[in-house]
């Protein structure tokens, strides 16, 4: 019955604890967004990707303490059964020992989105404590973040709140207000769990290739959001074809900071486009087809440029910075690397082909010469075929050569 007893308590705690993780924060995210829109699954996007350390409170302490004593009582129990299945019938000895932990000041996070049966939503939406009990303990879970958009009348209510606790941002709005609030709710949530000093620095202007760097340090920004602590900051900008900037700006405490970044454009230069191999048609990324000789007044990088000809391997260039003149020579097909290499396979394996066949010629004359009485007829043919094979060898050794430094340089 004991035996059985532990067993069941095993059970238990394996189902509740499969997920268990000792060296972070496990924070689950709950989104119930009774409208049509993605602001859920950017609150998430955003929080598990800028938010990678918060400050600990005594609530946190507490729960994280709780899970890694239950962990570590569930190996116990596990030690304990394994003594009891596999002993001599002696109970085992020694009682459970707890765990210490020693807390820092922040610790790391591990954000877990859950999707939960419709259930168990209701279940959280009424506050039913054994039902957030429950989906907080099958999920390994120190805290619940949850994050509710509800109509309201002709308005919707946005609410975030941390499980057991009142919500810490909680706002009536119009519906076409609810994209323009990602920004807020960011903010609120930075403040809430790492530091109520983070501020939002808002930048418009950037495109694919621009490089930003703050303070020196190069910084990706979450759909134009980059979090940084109150105070002043170097923020320098540089794209192709356009001129750096750089500007020194100071961001107040718990704010959204708007920045636009303006880049002046480099003043174009012509490029001259000419060709050595007769008038192939040249288009550039932009869409413009070219008659060579061909002047392009306002050069403005970067751009690819694309040459083809009949009867010529095709030409692709990626440009990144100004020229003053490209001049397009388009190889033959013969020229084409793969089928350079395919040509040098195909003369080794020809020349290894002879050299086989001549050694078997080689074998069997020499074998009929010994075999028949009229020696002295074979032994020229033999001699010959000995002659034969000695070339056909050197020349498979050279054409294997050859293929070798095309797979060589090829790869490089």
């Amino acid at each position: 019955m004991g035996i059985r007893r532990v067993g069941l308590t095993v059970l238990i705690f394996s189902l509740l604890l499969s997920f268990v993780g000792a060296t972070s924060l496990r924070i689950g995210f709950l989104p119930i967004v009774a409208v049509e829109s993605p602001i859920g699954e950017q609150l998430y996007a955003f929080a598990s990707s800028a938010i990678g350390e918060v400050a600990l409170n005594e609530t946190f302490k507490r729960s994280i303490e709780n899970r890694l004593i239950q962990q570590s009582y569930l190996e116990y129990l596990e030690g304990r059964h394994q003594q009891i299945t596999k002993g001599d019938g002696q109970t085992p000895q020694g009682e459970f020992a707890g765990v210490k932990i020693e807390f820092e000041e922040t610790m790391a996070t591990e954000w877990i989105y859950l999707q939960p049966s419709s259930s168990l939503v209701k279940g959280v939406k009424d506050g039913e404590t054994i039902l957030i009990d429950y989906l907080v303990r099958s999920n390994a879970l120190d805290t619940l973040l949850v994050f509710r958009v509800d109509p309201f009348d002709r308005f919707y209510r946005l609410r975030l709140s941390l499980v057991g606790e009142s919500p810490f941002y909680d706002a009536i709005v119009e519906p076409q207000e609810l994209s323009s609030l990602k920004g807020e709710l960011y903010l609120t949530l930075l403040n809430h769990l790492v530091d109520p000093q983070i501020s939002l620095l808002k930048v418009d202007g950037v495109s694919s290739d621009t490089s930003l760097t703050i303070n020196g340090a190069k910084r990706d920004s979450f759909e134009g959001f980059i979090p940084l602590l109150g105070g002043e900051y170097l923020i320098k900008g540089e794209a192709p074809g356009y001129y750096p900037s750089e500007e020194t700006i100071e961001i107040g405490g718990g704010v959204i900071h708007p920045y636009l970044i303006s880049l002046g454009a480099v003043a174009p230069s012509p490029l001259l486009i000419t060709s050595v191999t007769g008038k192939p048609t040249v288009q550039l990324s932009d869409g413009m087809v070219a008659t060579l000789p061909f002047i392009w007044p306002n050069q403005r990088v970067p751009y690819t440029l694309y040459a083809t000809q009949a009867g010529r391997l095709p030409l692709i260039k990626q440009m990144g910075s100004a020229v003053k003149e490209i001049e397009i020579n388009l190889n033959p097909p013969w020229m084409e690397q793969g089928k350079v290499i395919s040509d040098s396979q195909k003369k080794f394996y020809s020349a290894l082909g002879r050299s086989m066949i001549m050694g078997a010629a080689t074998i069997l004359l020499d074998t009929m010469g010994r075999t028949l009485s009229q020696e002295g007829l074979w032994q020229p043919m033999v001699w010959a075929s000995v002659g034969a094979l000695t070339i056909s060898t050197f020349d498979a050794a050279y054409q294997l050569f050859a293929y070798y430094q095309k797979t060589k340089y090829s790869s490089q």
